[in-house]
């Protein structure tokens, strides 16, 4: 797998097997998918320091990071994996256009709003 800028120094498997979390001593964490080797998020940064640690809370829907700059982080995977559809999942799909264009990031392609709802 490629992304790390440095030595990975932490691996771990979601709860479900689907997932691999990796912290490296470039200061991120990122999420693959294993069934295709890819990246499935933007790499998940705030570490001042390298990442020694990265453990999967029991349902797999949190993912916590710790560094050697004495902090923990923890995650929302499906937030960060996943940003329209937990908007969406939280606002119970009551988004207007308006409220769509100030909280969502823009992305490659658009998309409706909250299509499961």
């Amino acid at each position: 797998m490629v992304g790390h800028r440095s030595g990975v120094t932490s691996v771990v498997f979601s709860p479900d097997g689907r997932t691999l979390a990796t912290g490296s001593m470039d200061q991120t964490v990122r999420l693959w998918d294993l069934a295709t080797g890819r990246q499935i998020a933007d790499p998940l940064e705030g570490h001042a320091a390298g990442v020694v640690g990265v453990a999967f809370g029991p349902g797999g829907r949190t993912l916590t990071s710790w560094s050697e700059d004495r902090t923990a982080r923890l995650w929302n995977v499906e937030a960060t994996v996943d940003p329209v559809r937990f908007l969406c999942r939280w606002a119970r799909g009551a988004f207007t256009s308006d409220r769509w264009r100030e909280e969502v990031p823009a992305g490659p392609a658009p998309r409706p709003l909250c299509p499961d709802s």
